[in-house]
C-alpha cells in the first residue's frame, strides 16, 4: 500500500511537472498571437534570421514560398502563402516598398 501511494505521488508530481512546461513553452507556427506572419508560419522550420539576412526581389521571395510549401510538415494554403509573401514584399523585398528598399536608396544616394 505504501509503496502504490509513492507511485501515486510521483505521477502526481510528474504530472503538475509536465502541465507546468507545457504552460511555460513557447508559442508555436500555429498560434495566432503571433504578430507577423513569418512568426506564425516560418519558424516552424527555421528562425527569423534566417528569413531577415536573404536580400531577395519580390518574385524570389514568391518562389521560395512556393518551393517550400510542398516540404513535408508545411501545409500553408495559399491564401496563407499569399499572406506570408504580401509581408516579405512589404517589409524586405530588395524591390519593394520596406525597409530593404529604402535602405537600398538610402546607400545608393551616399
Amino acid at each position: 500500500m505504501k509503496n502504490r501511494a509513492m507511485m501515486i505521488a510521483v505521477l502526481l508530481m510528474l504530472a503538475a511537472g509536465l502541465s507546468l512546461l507545457a504552460a511555460n513553452r513557447p508559442a508555436t507556427a500555429a498560434d495566432p498571437a503571433r504578430e507577423n506572419p513569418l512568426e506564425r508560419y516560418c519558424t516552424a522550420c527555421h528562425g527569423l534570421d534566417r528569413i531577415y539576412e536573404k536580400k531577395f526581389p519580390a518574385v524570389k521571395w514568391w518562389t521560395t514560398i512556393r518551393r517550400m510549401s510542398t516540404y513535408d510538415g508545411f501545409d500553408l494554403d495559399v491564401a496563407q502563402q499569399k499572406e506570408v509573401f504580401a509581408y516579405l514584399k512589404a517589409e524586405l523585398a530588395v524591390d519593394g516598398p520596406g525597409g530593404r528598399q529604402k535602405a537600398l536608396d538610402k546607400a545608393l544616394e551616399k
